[in-house]
């Protein structure tokens, strides 16, 4: 993960608004045009998977479902892990 990605998450953890999954994808893509969407589960994973940005990993995954109703299936054991019981997963 690069330097200005790890900003991003950064600039995040300290936001104190009620920022939404939407803003955090749109401010990963307006710094990379080219890539989508699974460029961000991607990032997700990848800080979930290193232990940093909780706080945005957990803001992400609670507002992504309230949004959708689920979250992709590759964020689906994150998703267990933060929101337990109330998770149910998309088939």
């Amino acid at each position: 993960m690069n330097y200005q990605i790890k900003n991003i998450f950064d600039f995040f953890v300290i936001r104190t608004d009620n920022w939404t999954c939407a803003e955090f994808e749109k401010a990963i893509l307006r710094d990379y045009p080219n890539e989508g969407y699974p460029f961000v589960k991607e990032l997700i994973l990848e800080a979930d998977e290193l232990g940093y940005w909780p706080k945005v990993i957990e803001r992400y995954i609670r507002t992504n479902y309230i949004a959708h109703g689920n979250v992709s299936s590759e964020l689906d054991r994150i998703a267990n892990r933060i929101l337990g019981a109330d998770y149910k997963p998309s088939i």
